[in-house]
């Protein structure tokens, strides 16, 4: 049998041999319509890695806050991982047999003011979600998921006369507060400054650290309003600066505290965990990287 595929006289072999040759030729001679096209599919994929590059510096080297040129002070290598569950450890004083029932109460509110002036300025409920629970002093904190733990005791060791409150803090979004509740000087009463030290207590749970005030402002840690009240512009403020204030000073969450954590978080604190740090960039990025090589391995495929 004859094979006319491979018959050079044929008319239909001669045909397609010179179609072929035809496609060899327009290709040498318009060389620029493959390199537009290849150059095209380039650009699309050097345009995911960019971006991606873009949201990882964004979020890793930005030092604009979400309020602008507004300085915020945070506690370094923490945050909160999920809705925070405070749990205050029962407790009771023989001595001051009302202390107990007080400073549960006042606790127990201290945490929901936060709640409720945060919600207010962002308009928000459900993203911010912080529960208070007592449990019993002979219970372990580990047995209710509590993410900060709270306990009682009347004044602070030798050597530490002036502190009020104790906040230990781990890289995990867990903390341990200890509030102590005498009046520091006669120690014959409950510390007449226990809201704002128990309130100072959990902005530290928050993340939120002391602010520096030099440069900000009027360079002094409080303002003066139209009735001549003293108040403070954090009630974060270190006491170191305490002896420098005034006497009548009023201590209370300020919008500005309330722009830190909402700086700090974002769209807010739900029960859905929120990654550390910056791995929340890094994910991006790998995922955004990942499309381009994935796609620029199929476009030369083509």
């Amino acid at each position: 049998m004859t094979d006319w595929t491979n018959n050079s006289n044929d008319d239909e072999y001669k045909f397609w041999n010179w179609m072929d040759k035809d496609k060899e030729n327009y290709d040498q001679k318009h060389p620029i319509m493959k390199k537009q096209k290849t150059k095209k599919k380039r650009l699309f994929v050097y345009g995911i890695i960019g971006l991606a590059l873009v949201i990882a510096g964004l979020g890793i080297f930005s030092g604009t806050d979400e309020f602008g040129s507004e300085n915020y002070f945070y506690i370094p290598d923490y945050r909160l991982n999920k809705s925070p569950l405070f749990c205050a450890q029962d407790f009771s004083d023989p001595v001051f047999p009302n202390a107990r029932d007080i400073l549960l109460e006042k606790t127990s509110k201290a945490v929901k003011n936060w709640q409720n002036r945060i919600e207010q300025y962002t308009e928000t409920k459900e993203v911010w979600n912080f529960e208070f629970r007592t449990i019993s002093k002979d219970s372990h904190f580990e047995d209710f998921g509590c993410d900060a733990t709270i306990t009682f005791e009347q004044f602070p060791s030798l050597g530490k006369e002036v502190v009020r409150g104790e906040t230990a803090l781990s890289q995990y979004g867990f903390s341990d507060v200890v509030i102590f509740y005498l009046d520091p000087v006669s120690k014959d009463k409950i510390d007449p400054n226990i809201d704002m030290v128990i309130t100072h207590e959990i902005g530290h749970v928050l993340g939120l650290g002391h602010p520096v005030f030099e440069g900000m402002y009027d360079e002094i840690p409080f303002y003066i309003d139209d009735d001549g009240r003293f108040w403070s512009r954090s009630v974060m403020i270190t006491p170191q600066v305490y002896p420098l204030l005034p006497s009548n000073l009023i201590y209370t969450i300020t919008d500005y505290d309330v722009r830190s954590v909402v700086n700090l978080y974002g769209g807010g604190i739900s029960n859905t965990p929120i990654f550390f740090g910056y791995l929340n960039y890094i994910i991006i990025t790998i995922v955004l990287v990942g499309i381009a090589f994935f796609v620029n391995k199929k476009l030369k495929e083509y």
